[in-house]
Order: C-alpha cells, then structure tokens, then sequence
C-alpha cells in the first residue's frame, strides 16, 4: 500500500528536493506539500497522511509550536511526525522528541544524502 506524506515546509523548493529524494530512494508514496502550518491545518481536514515531515523554521508558526498543535488535535495526534530541519540540533531534537516527534532528522546540506536519511526512517 502506497504511504503518504505530508511536508510542511515553507521553503518553494523544498516539495521537489524532497520529491526527487524520495524517488531517488526508490521510496514509492505520495506526498502533499503544505506552505506553512495553516496550510497544513486544512489539509489535515481532508486528508490522513501515514507521515507528517515538518520543518521548523517557519514564519508565523514555527515546527515546534505546529507540532504542540498537531498532538493538540484529537485526530491528528497519532500520525507520525518527524521534525526536518537545518538548525536540528541536539537541543532542537530533545524539544521535539519531548513534545511527541518520532524522529529528527538535520537537512543535509549536500542534498545527495538525503534520499539515504528518506530512506532511514520510511
């Protein structure tokens, strides 16, 4: 059965790095970007991902305030979350794992490594 994810990020390139990640790993799913939490939020209206990847720099809303809400909602709190970040940090990480993320992965900044961390946790 195809997974589904859904990636919260509000970078523009983010959905199709992550896209061809994904392929490169030879990872079949689906996945649905959302351009910041309120976005994200509508979507989880209509749609249950088996994965949330969130970033957690954001505007407005950051990662960790978005994944307080996510484990906040009743339907939403036992989709998998895994926080995705440049700045992960061992601070970072604690945070997120300590609010509810299943995982923290750092955003490798050579982005030929990230279909093996994709790969690590799908």
């Amino acid at each position: 059965m195809e997974k589904h994810i859904l990636l919260i990020d509000d970078d523009l390139d983010e959905p199709e790095m992550f896209m061809n990640a994904l392929f490169d790993a030879d990872i079949i799913c689906k996945c649905t970007w959302a351009n910041g939490a309120e976005e994200a939020f509508r979507h989880l209206e209509h749609i249950r991902p088996d994965f949330i990847v969130l970033d957690f720099n954001m505007p407005k809303m950051n990662g960790l305030d978005t994944l307080r809400a996510l484990k906040a909602h009743e339907e939403w709190q036992a989709i998998p979350v895994v926080m995705y970040s440049t700045t992960m940090d061992s601070t970072l990480s604690a945070k997120a794992l300590q609010q509810g993320a299943v995982q923290c992965i750092r955003k490798p900044y050579n982005m030929k490594e990230l279909p093996t961390l994709l790969q690590a946790f799908l």
